[in-house]
């Protein structure tokens, strides 16, 4: 074999070995651990919490992170917006949801799941957009979970969707309009 076969066998083989140790892995690792979120009291509900206020508002997003532990949530709370423009071109809540559950467990299982390292490999550009979602307890103390995302930053199963819906999509809920326009 001649000095160009060589270097491009060379080349080859160091180009496998890149790829089975590294970015090209099937089983992604863990990212760190996330903090626990703060735990707040007296939740009354979505439209007291600001879920429904101007979506043009430049609103800090309220502070979250893992289940806190001795939290022992009972419901959680998903506060659904549907927005439209009004006659003056700004944006607007037409009607606020609040939609509640006591089916916690499947969902605690997944929010304890870790985020996955980013990504080294491209990323698709679809969106999504977490409607703002609360664990509360008995005693009306409430936390804003984080979601665990993939090395993407989609949640933990958002490309498996289609077969088997995300956690949260799977949960019965008793929904009351809160807000209408």
């Amino acid at each position: 074999m001649g000095g160009a076969g060589r270097v491009l066998t060379a080349g080859a083989a160091a180009l496998v070995l890149a790829l089975l140790g590294g970015g090209c892995s099937s089983s992604p690792r863990p990212a760190a651990p996330r903090k626990a979120a703060p735990i707040q009291t007296g939740w009354q509900g979505c439209e007291h919490a600001g879920a429904f206020a101007d979506p043009e508002a430049d609103a800090p997003p309220p502070p979250s992170g893992g289940v806190p532990s001795g939290f022992t949530a009972t419901s959680v709370v998903l506060c659904e917006a549907e927005t439209g423009v009004d006659a003056d071109g700004k944006v607007v809540v037409l009607r606020g949801v609040e939609r509640t559950s006591t089916e916690v467990r499947p969902l605690l299982t997944y929010l304890a799941q870790p985020d996955e390292r980013p990504s080294p490999d491209p990323c698709t550009l679809d969106g999504w957009v977490m409607p703002p979602m609360v664990l509360v307890d008995d005693a009306a103390r409430f936390v804003y979970p984080t979601i665990p995302v993939d090395g993407c930053g989609k949640p933990l199963g958002w490309y498996d969707r289609d077969a088997r819906p995300l956690v949260w999509d799977r949960l019965t809920y008793t929904d009351r309009v809160v807000r209408t326009r």
